[in-house]
């Protein structure tokens, strides 16, 4: 004959002997499992806001850089004057607005940080065209979306601040017709990008 109880008793029995000790061993496990994924997910989105931080200020530099490295003194003229206008269109804002942060903090609306990476990504799509342009946007876009990630903006805030910075591009900057650009070609039959300049 079986000794094992009915299904029902099984669970009484199992309820009635549990160890206190046993349940707060587990549980201390679970938490710091928990808070050590929590550290690990911490970390990583440390990382991003740090990348994003590092990428406000490299995507126009880039821009700045690109005018000065091809002689294009027309266009540093214009990249000073539409990034001018989009950090200071941005601070007007941020100060009038004074949205308060997902993190609590204050002057939210519009990002900064995307009004800065987005000026200098539109200025090299709109001067030099889509080859510079598109790289730099898609980096423009991670510095977005690590403002949201990391709780110091909402989405809004980003929008916003990248319409800001096109905007202001599409005023100020006009494409080099005729000067340079960067297409698509072959070197020796491989693929590869082809850029020219005149003098």
């Amino acid at each position: 004959m079986s000794t094992w109880p009915r299904p029902r008793q099984a669970r009484i029995f199992i309820v009635q002997h549990l160890n206190p000790r046993a349940l707060a061993i587990a549980a201390s496990v679970f938490v710091v499992l928990a808070s050590g994924s929590a550290r690990a997910d911490q970390q990583r989105i440390d990382r991003v806001r740090i990348a994003g931080d590092v990428l406000e200020f490299l995507i126009p530099g880039t821009a700045f850089a690109t005018t000065i490295g091809l002689r294009d003194y027309v266009g540093t003229t214009q990249f000073v004057t539409s990034f001018g206008t989009t950090l200071l269109t941005t601070r007007v804002i941020k100060m009038t607005v004074d949205k308060e942060r997902p993190n609590g903090g204050d002057m939210s609306m519009p990002s900064g940080h995307t009004a800065s990476a987005m000026g200098g990504a539109s200025f090299l799509q709109r001067r030099y065209g889509v080859v510079p342009g598109l790289p730099a946007y898609v980096l423009g876009g991670f510095v977005a979306i690590s403002r949201v990630v990391s709780d110091f903006h909402f989405v809004s805030d980003v929008i916003a601040g990248s319409a800001i910075a096109i905007g202001s591009t599409l005023i100020f900057v006009n494409r080099q017709p005729g000067r340079y650009w960067v297409l698509p070609g072959t070197v020796n039959g491989a693929p590869g990008l082809q850029a020219e300049l005149e003098f």
